[in-house]
């Protein structure tokens, strides 16, 4: 048989094996984008910043974690294939799966993980932030992200955690963003500084594929060990809501976040979610801290407070004064008592920003949004008052506290560990990060057993937090999508995108 003939007939062969094996790889892989719209674009990769909302949906799936808790009712192996802890849950092994790569090929290890890890630690306790976690692990005085501790400790394909004090719920706060796994060419290894917050190399399921200011895409990636591919969504494109202005805009949207009073969607999408009444909305105060500033002022807070409330209720809009919602956490009610005289001050400006960005679609015109009341009560603010108002536009990369004297913010709470997620509010910086000038919340965080109570009442005599409401976030759908969120956790924050597949 002539030579050439045969090793061209081995060469198609060789292809058309190679080809099958792809083709049988995406055969229940559909191309179709889903197209995802949210409040806003992510604006950093760093693990540090994955509280901000918007990072909860960007990368999730980018970025593993030891565990999940993505899927409906099961706590799911991720890069960690199993895990075992001591009788006192001081001590914990994750073994880490040897079969895993990153986006760029390189081998994910157990020696990686720790370095990510400690990173995290080590920027943690450099800002004097708490996190549940590090400050807990046993001789953690890390004065540089590279440096040995015994508290998290690789030894071959094993992360070692070793604790002062048991943390039987350890997976439930290590499944969060937080505490990813980064490539370490990503940040600097002595000093922790994330280099390029546009840049990511993915150790999850899904990989960045298009970012720019007015895009963002991410891509399945192939042959990840724990992924089911079967009718596995290939691409999830991220739209911004802001360009969301009438009804017909919204007709290539498969998923929408939002509230779920939203006047962002019409008829053709439906609501689903869990966590009612789990959010918290709130004004907050900047420059309280500055002897400077006449925020520092109690007494000018409670004034512009009082203001606040009197243009909320201008639109017939009852606020709340307790902070934690009571049917959540069981704080006792108190009667709502906001009225407050002028002090003497000297006229002066605050900065505040404008709420109409995304609020309501041209076929919901005739009915009010609640960012609309919101707006109306920022305004109300510079009536007869004393302080002339300036609202600008918000965006969340902008550092709130260098720019504004007050801003709308919202948080969440979990019911069943609501303790923990008021610790994270105060104690660390990269949550919510609630303020206490006083110190007496933090003391009394120190305790055993917080009196949740106690800290509602000093949230609201101290007056830099003012509580607005409460309310339900989740996700609406639309109805011929062809969407399948059986597997889907609805009562997390966040997304893991392999869990949703096309019908």
């Amino acid at each position: 048989m002539n030579r050439f003939f045969l090793n061209f007939s081995l060469f198609s062969l060789i292809i058309f094996i190679l080809t099958g094996s792809y083709i049988m790889n995406r055969k229940h892989i559909h191309s179709k984008d889903l197209y995802f719209a949210t409040p806003s674009l992510p604006y950093s990769t760093d693990p540090l910043e994955f509280d901000s909302y918007i990072h909860h949906y960007a990368f999730t799936s980018v970025f593993g974690t030891l565990i999940s808790f993505g899927k409906k009712g099961e706590i799911i192996p991720q890069i960690a294939e199993s895990w075992s802890h001591d009788n006192e849950s001081k001590k914990w092994i994750f073994v880490i799966r040897k079969d895993l790569e990153y986006s760029n090929g390189d081998k994910i290890n157990a020696q990686d993980f720790a370095l990510s890890l400690k990173r995290i630690a080590y920027l943690k306790r450099k800002s004097n932030s708490e996190s549940g976690i590090f400050e807990n692990l046993v001789g953690n005085k890390l004065i540089t992200s590279i440096q040995n501790i015994e508290g998290i400790v690789a030894e071959g394909n094993r992360l070692i955690f070793d604790f002062k004090k048991p943390m039987p719920d350890l997976l439930s706060k290590i499944s969060f963003g937080f505490y990813s796994l980064a490539h370490p060419s990503l940040y600097d290894q002595i000093g922790g500084e994330w280099k390029d917050k546009r840049k990511s190399i993915s150790s999850n399921g899904y990989q960045v594929d298009k970012w720019d200011n007015h895009n963002f895409r991410i891509m399945l990636r192939g042959n990840i060990p724990y992924i089911d591919y079967e009718n596995a969504i290939e691409g999830i494109s991220f739209v911004d809501l802001a360009i969301i202005k009438r009804a017909d805009d919204l007709k290539k949207i498969d998923i929408l976040i939002a509230e779920k009073s939203t006047l962002m969607v019409d008829s053709t999408f439906e609501y689903v979610g869990s966590a009612e009444g789990f959010k918290i909305g709130y004004v907050e105060c900047y420059g309280w801290n500055d002897s400077n500033n006449p925020m520092s002022n109690i007494n000018i807070r409670q004034w512009l407070r009082f203001k606040f409330y009197e243009g909320l209720e201008k639109s017939h809009f009852t606020p709340t004064n307790s902070f934690f919602p009571p049917d959540l956490t069981g704080v006792k009610k108190f009667k709502l008592n906001y009225e407050a005289k002028k002090p003497i001050f000297g006229k002066f400006k605050i900065i505040t920003h404008t709420m109409n960005k995304s609020s309501k679609i041209e076929e919901n015109v005739s009915k009010k949004s609640i960012q609309e009341i919101l707006d109306t009560a920022l305004k109300n603010i510079g009536n007869n008052s004393g302080v002339d108002v300036e609202q600008i536009p918000f965006t969340d990369s902008m550092d709130i506290e260098k720019v504004m004297s007050l801003a709308i913010n919202g948080t969440g709470i979990e019911a069943e560990e609501f303790i923990d997620t008021v610790k994270f509010m105060f104690l660390s910086k990269q949550g919510a990060n609630l303020p206490d000038y006083k110190g007496s919340i933090l003391s009394e965080l120190k305790k055993d057993h917080p009196d949740i109570d106690f800290i509602n009442k000093e949230i609201w005599n101290q007056s830099i937090i003012w509580p607005v409401r409460y309310y339900t976030k989740g996700y609406w759908f639309k109805k011929n999508s062809q969407i399948n969120y059986d597997k889907m956790n609805l009562d997390l924050p966040s997304i893991d995108f392999q869990f949703i597949k096309w019908n």
